[in-house]
């Protein structure tokens, strides 16, 4: 609603505002009476008619616009505006914000269900594993009981033949006087009897030493039917006791492990629900804050509708004192448009004078090589310069200079200043890395820039970022061994040369941590995006871990790369080392009697073998039994 006060003008006021408002009005006439009966109105005179009603209306414009803005009601209708402003961008942020609640409540199920998966396999894993250790043990049990059981055997057999004596013996052929021979010689019992050592004593031909090693075979027949078929109970109870006990330390892990996975799940689960809780806890407040400003806009909204009428125009209407009529309403708005319309006409057609007569007056030799082409391309003033120099002054005195205008149209160059928006690449560090690799690296995400003060291993590393804190780091996308597994050591050595001690570029793609807190990023120094690098040279593989998988095309490829390389893990392997359990031939060191190693050297670790807990007697060269428990490369 417009106030009594709206009207701040005197009569003398008004009745200078109409002087200017003719004064214009005739200058207006004036000058178009010129333009269309002067032959070339385009002058230095016409330039100052041009701009003394031009400084009038501007002066009159000046005047009104101050008294404008002072008006009670126009500051209020402008500070509602800012008002309805501010709580527009508010109510846009707001929005923004619950669009990413909702988003992340879905991120925190997705991490949540795989968080889940990742601990229910590692525990699969778990158990398989041990359920193996299981048909180890229960192996080398049997095996332990077959050895001994030949080993008493064999040593009943030989003690059989050292206790079956020659001079008792009842040996077709061979006296007294013969078996007093063979004792001479050493040949005392049957464990002594062989052919070779028989025939060179005197007296044995060929009949009597077959008697004899005929009688050695019918002793050691008797005693190979008389061996015994079970080992002693005492000795076979203690070798079950050792392997009972390994069991049950087996199934006391298994408990473990299972009192472990279901901590660890609910451990996961809760961290869940408190994440998810947090969120809808955020989200209501900003929907509940989302409501109290769109109801404080529609208030806005209402009481601007009572400064509807606040415009200049009406302004102009009540400052000289005019009606609400039809012809109050035409005065106005001719007003307005001699006060807005003409200075602006009057101001381009003295813009145009002024860079006429510049043109003008440019030498004639620098305009010679720049109208020449212009001129001959319209046809209409080609025979006026290609005359003798004598007549060059034309150009000064026709319309010709008009065309000289066109020289003018030559600083459209200036708006190259276009490049600046080139820029938009600067989130990417590496703008020289491969476009079929930077192409997947998001870009409208968070670009961190960062110093690597650790490496933890192939994928983790420690980065201290602006804030001064030090932060634990994951890479996106890849996996690399862990430690003690094949690779650690090449993937670790390969990280730390990459990174460490190097500022680097970090980019976020949906998450921003995982389970354990560590940031997830991808990782660029200088022009080598580190986690594609890693997986290409064969020391990661490609692992999508959803919702983070804008490049986990690209880590596809890069490890099919490796692959057919052959590269890091993907390189062959020596064929394992025989797995059949004993000896067996061979290069088999005695230390290890229930699998086939080699003796040194090469000295061996538990990595370059594919046995996992098998006996170990001493001096165990190869040192896999650490802890001296008669086990070696125990898991």
């Amino acid at each position: 609603m417009i106030s009594k006060q709206f009207n701040k003008f005197s009569p003398i006021a008004r009745y200078v505002i109409y002087i200017l408002i003719a004064i214009n009005l005739l200058a207006f006439i004036i000058e178009s009476g010129i333009l269309l009966l002067s032959e070339h109105p385009l002058s230095f005179p016409l330039l100052l008619v041009i701009l003394f009603p031009l400084c009038i209306s501007l002066l009159g414009f000046i005047i009104l616009s101050y008294f404008y803005s002072q008006q009670q009601e126009v500051k209020e209708k402008r500070h509602l505006l800012k008002l309805q402003k501010r709580l527009k961008t508010e109510i846009n942020n707001i929005s923004i914000d619950i669009d990413h609640h909702e988003k992340r409540r879905g991120t925190i199920i997705q991490n949540n269900n795989s968080s889940l998966a990742k601990r229910r396999n590692e525990f699969s894993q778990k158990i398989q594993h041990l359920s193996n250790r299981h048909s180890q043990i229960s192996l080398s049990e049997s095996n332990e009981i077959s050895s001994s059981l030949a080993h008493l055997q064999n040593q009943h057999i030989s003690h059989g033949l050292r206790l079956a004596s020659i001079v008792d013996a009842n040996i077709p052929g061979v006296g007294p006087k013969l078996k007093e021979r063979l004792t001479q010689n050493g040949i005392t019992s049957a464990a002594h009897v062989s052919s070779e050592r028989i025939c060179s004593i005197q007296g044995f031909g060929e009949s009597k030493v077959t008697s004899v090693v005929q009688w050695r075979k019918l002793v050691e027949a008797g005693l190979f039917a008389s061996k015994p078929t079970r080992l002693p109970p005492d000795v076979e109870a203690q070798i079950r006791l050792k392997h009972s006990q390994q069991h049950s330390q087996i199934q006391e892990e298994e408990a473990k492990a299972k009192t472990d996975l279901e901590l660890d799940l609910t451990s996961i689960q809760q961290r869940s629900d408190h994440l998810a809780t947090d969120n809808d806890l955020a989200e209501s407040l900003a929907k509940e804050k989302l409501s109290s400003h769109k109801e404080k806009a529609a208030d806005l909204n209402n009481q601007l509708q009572l400064y509807s009428e606040i415009s200049p125009l009406s302004y102009l209407r009540h400052s000289l004192v005019l009606g609400s009529s039809t012809s109050s309403k035409f005065i106005v708005g001719a007003s307005a448009g001699v006060i807005t319309l003409f200075p602006l006409f009057f101001l381009v057609l003295g813009a145009g004078t002024t860079v006429s007569m510049i043109g003008a007056s440019i030498p004639t030799h620098t305009l010679t090589p720049t109208v020449t082409p212009t001129y001959t391309a319209t046809n209409t003033h080609t025979p006026t310069f290609t005359f003798t120099p004598s007549k060059t002054p034309t150009i000064t005195r026709t319309p010709s200079p008009t065309n000289t205008s066109t020289i003018t149209l030559t600083p459209t160059i200036t708006p190259t200043p276009t490049i600046t928006p080139t820029p938009t690449i600067t989130p990417l560090s590496s703008p020289t890395l491969p476009y079929n690799i930077a192409s997947c690296i998001p870009r409208d995400t968070l670009h961190q820039v960062s110093y690597v003060v650790g490496v933890t291993d192939g994928d983790t590393i420690n980065v201290k970022l602006d804030d001064g804190n030090i932060y634990p780091l994951r890479y996106i996308g890849m996996d690399t061994p862990e430690q003690g597994d094949i690779g650690y050591g090449p993937s670790a050595t390969r990280n730390t040369d990459l990174v460490y001690g190097k500022t680097v570029t970090l980019v976020r793609d949906v998450s921003e941590t995982d389970q354990y807190d560590r940031l997830l990023r991808y990782v660029i120094v200088g022009d080598i995006f580190v986690n594609y690098e890693l997986v290409r040279s064969g020391l990661a593989t490609a692992y999508r871990y959803p919702p983070d998988t804008s490049c986990s095309n690209t880590f596809s490829e890069a490890e099919d790369f490796a692959r057919l390389n052959k590269l890091g893990l993907w390189a062959p392997t020596p064929s394992p080392l025989p797995t059949t359990p004993g000896r067996g031939g061979g290069n088999c060191d005695p230390s290890y009697p229930d699998v086939c190693i080699p003796s040194p050297p090469p000295d061996l670790d538990c990595r370059d073998i594919p046995y996992r807990d098998f006996r170990v007697l001493p001096p165990d060269p190869h040192n896999f039994d650490g802890n001296h428990d008669g086990i070696g490369c125990q898991t």
